[in-house]
């Protein structure tokens, strides 16, 4: 673009495990899918939730723009937020970060800033401190486990809404579930169904790096996904049968391993679910670490999180309302996102992203 337009716009898109839209292959051979019985569980059950490790995340990004003349960026990035799995959390960017939401029903929370160029290299820092809880799905005794109120309607209805990643209205997603028997029956509770569609969809998804697409009418067909299309379909069949279900995306509390070259990053990304049981609460479920666990435990990862991941954004499909670029769609935010105005080029661009995660005492 010309100076003598005086603008220059750059997306940089925030993507987990390198998702990216992709066009949906025209001859897709299905999988075989089919869907074990239920089993006999215990009636009752509750959520075991300790305490397991106070962190400080550190997310850094060093932008270079060696031949552009930059009048102002903008930066976006989550707000991490409470959940049963992570709590005492407070999130701070720099430069200038202040509140704001994106525009989806969900209305997110985000830290935006815009700040004043003149400058070839834009250092950025998110800083999220949180007290993560290690939660185990647990047998108990009718009446023996804490009470948990209902989700409030409008709760509900925001879990269990079709999405444009959450897209089990689409065909051929209906027929896919009739024919493999994913309806829920009448002697399944919230529990027992989520279970049994947590391994059918464990014995029959095959893991893939990178997927190009992670609708949950793609992912059903062709039977393969990385972490996060296998979380969608998870939550997606839960969503088609009623039962509240969300995606948590963020990224593991450990440090990342150091990289040499500009542009690239180990990242630590992650996606996982849980769903919402009336009378326990939030189960939490990572299916794609399942299905690449070969131990006898063939439910490790449902019912069970060992409190060691940093959830950064909660579903998926966030409205971000760019001042410079205007409205764009994200499937998810676990970096710094960001924009520049003014002119010249972005030729010779780089970027230098670093994750670090420090132990602090718990309180």
């Amino acid at each position: 673009m010309s100076q003598s337009t005086g603008m220059k716009c750059l997306l940089f898109l925030s993507i987990c495990c390198g998702w990216r839209p992709g066009p949906v292959a025209a001859q897709v051979v299905e999988p075989d899918w089919s869907a074990s019985a239920p089993s006999q569980y215990p009636a009752a059950y509750m959520i075991d939730s300790r305490p397991s490790r106070r962190i400080k995340a550190i997310l850094t990004n060093d932008i270079y723009e060696p031949n552009g003349r930059v009048a102002i960026w903008e930066l976006m990035a989550p707000e991490a937020p409470t959940l049963p799995g992570q709590r005492d959390v407070t999130t701070r960017l720099t430069p200038g970060g202040r509140p704001g939401k994106e525009l989806s029903l969900l209305q997110r929370p985000l830290l935006v800033s815009r700040t004043m160029g003149n400058a070839k290299m834009l250092h950025t820092q998110l800083i999220i401190e949180a007290t993560l809880y290690a939660r185990r799905l647990v047998p108990c005794s009718p009446g023996q486990g804490p009470a948990v109120a209902d989700l409030h309607p409008v709760v509900a209805a925001l879990y269990t809404r079709a999405s444009q990643t959450m897209d089990f209205q689409t065909r051929p997603f209906p027929e896919w579930m009739k024919r493999n028997g994913l309806w829920r029956t009448d002697d399944e509770d919230d529990v027992a169904f989520a279970r049994r569609i947590f391994q059918v969809l464990k014995d029959h998804l095959e893991y893939v790096d990178h997927a190009d697409d992670v609708r949950a009418s793609y992912t059903c067909r062709v039977g393969e996904a990385d972490c996060a299309g296998q979380s969608c379909l998870f939550v997606a069949v839960l969503r088609a049968n009623g039962i509240p279900a969300r995606l948590l995306q963020g990224r593991w509390a450990a440090s990342e391993k150091p990289v040499e070259t500009y542009g690239e990053t180990h990242g630590r990304f992650h996606v996982k679910s849980e769903f919402f049981a009336r009378g326990v609460g939030w189960v939490p479920v990572d299916l794609s670490a399942a299905s690449q666990d070969n131990s006898p435990d063939q439910f490790a990862f449902f019912g069970n999180d060992p409190g060691d991941f940093l959830v950064m954004n909660i579903d998926q499909d966030l409205i971000l309302n760019s001042a410079i670029a205007g409205k764009c769609t994200a499937f998810g935010l676990q970096r710094i996102r960001y924009w520049w105005q003014g002119s010249g080029s972005t030729k010779g661009e780089r970027t230098r992203e670093s994750w670090t995660v420090e132990d602090q005492d718990l309180p």
